[in-house]
Order: C-alpha cells, then sequence, then structure tokens
C-alpha cells in the first residue's frame, strides 16, 4: 500500500481469488510460456489474480505467507525487519524474500493501524448513570419531553436527528431476500456519512455484514452514526 512499485517473487502455494466485494489491494501475476498460457485459458485461469484483499476492517491474504524457514534467534531485536527487507537477495530460490520485503511490513502497518483504532475506541465519552430501583442503567441517549437528547461534556443536549432509512431491499432481489453485501454498505455509510447523516433507521434485523460495516464506520469516523433499531413483530400468531 502507497509503493506500487514493489514487486517480489512468491515460491509458495497460493489462491486464485474472483474479487467479489472488498478491494484488492496486490495482486499475483506471471508471465507463462506460450504452451502455457494456453493451458490457462482452456481452464479458465487468469494471468493476473488478488494476492491481498481488504474489506472493511477484514484482511484476506491469498496464500501461506507467514511460512518462513530462516527466523534468526534475534527475531525480538528492533530494526531486523528493516534490516532484512533491505539486504535480503530477491532469488527465484529465496522462500524468505517475500516475507521481509512484503508481507512482514504489511502486517506491520495493519497491527499499527488496529491499534490507533483501539486508541480511538477507548476514548469514548463517559455515559450518564441513571439508578433504576436497585440497578444503574448506563446510557448515551434518551426520550426529553419534546425531544431526544445525547449525553455530551457531562450533560444532556437536544438531539436532532438527520437520518435514512436503510430496508432489506435491493434492485434484482427478491423482496424478503438478503442481497446487499457488505461491500456495498460499506460504499453506502460512506456516501451517507458525507451527507452529514448522523442517524440510520432499520425497521427489522439486518444481516450480520450491515451491523459489522456500521462498527467499522464509526471506528474511523469522525462523526459516528447512530442506529435506531427496528424489530419486526409478527401480526398473527404462528400456525
Amino acid at each position: 500500500k502507497g509503493n506500487a512499485k514493489d514487486e517480489v517473487r512468491y515460491n509458495y502455494w497460493f489462491e486464485i481469488l474472483e474479487l467479489d466485494g472488498g478491494k484488492q489491494q496486490a495482486h499475483f501475476s506471471w508471465n507463462p510460456s506460450k504452451q502455457t498460457q494456453a493451458m490457462l485459458r482452456k481452464y479458465q485461469l487468469p494471468l493476473e489474480f488478488p494476492a491481498y484483499v481488504t474489506q472493511g476492517s477484514g484482511h484476506y491474504f491469498a496464500g501461506d505467507y507467514t511460512d518462513v524457514a530462516d527466523i534468526p534467534r534475534y527475531y525480538r531485536y528492533s530494526g531486523l525487519d528493516w534490516f532484512r527487507k533491505q539486504f535480503i537477495l530477491d532469488s527465484a530460490e529465496s522462500e524468505s524474500a517475500f516475507f521481509w520485503k512484503i508481507y512482514a511490513p504489511t502486517l506491520t502497518r495493519i497491527l499499527e493501524d488496529t491499534k490507533r483504532i483501539s486508541t480511538q475506541t477507548a476514548k469514548v465519552k463517559p455515559l450518564s448513570q441513571t439508578k433504576v430501583g436497585n440497578q444503574e442503567l448506563r446510557t448515551r441517549a434518551r426520550e426529553g419531553q419534546d425531544t431526544l437528547e445525547m449525553y455530551q461534556d457531562g450533560e444532556w443536549k437536544p438531539y436532532f436527528v438527520k437520518g435514512v432509512n436503510i430496508g432489506l431491499g435491493r434492485p434484482g432481489a427478491f423482496p424478503g431476500e438478503h442481497a446487499i453485501s457488505r461491500n456495498e454498505y460499506d460504499r453506502w455509510l460512506k456516501e451517507i456519512g458525507a451527507m452529514g447523516v448522523n442517524t440510520i433507521r432499520v425497521y427489522t434485523l439486518h444481516p450480520p455484514a450491515f451491523y459489522d460495516a456500521l462498527k467499522a464506520y464509526n471506528e474511523r469516523a469522525k462523526q459516528p452514526i447512530y442506529l435506531m433499531q427496528g424489530m419486526w413483530v409478527e401480526e398473527k400468531p404462528f400456525e
């Protein structure tokens, strides 16, 4: 990421993927002989395909990138990964060049990003405490006399809803079919946030991809999008 010129041989097993949602961060490519190209075309195998895909907060590697034979005893030393990346030879026989030049820097970045998100999540403003009977409830939102209210900066403040509804329907899908992908939810939430929306209302339970996408969005966004969750209740008893 951020350095499109990195090209390193990969000498181990891999998986041929078709990108179905998510974002391709790196790809495999090969330059076989004409005879091999004909065989690949026969079996409908591409010459270029995803090697590393991200979707929301998830990461998928299409190969066994962690397999390296020569981890040194002093692997905990600071700067070892940089030293190995700079000086290891990228040869056709090397089983370690890919690990040190591509995988280790990528994993370091992923862990740094995850740590940053965790730190931001830990800075959530305190919730209001309300005593009900013998129990204490911690809440962030409540219904006021004429308004909805949000607990901010140690006090309850009016909350003006700028919202949209999200249903289960999608063009080209049967009514009631859960046909919306995680990638579509991610894209919709970015566009909804860009509109200045602060609230989403849903009428019934959505598939897990929706809640995963909303959680991932709120972990990164400067302004969160709150959820009004509705539940569809059967109007007559089950037969």
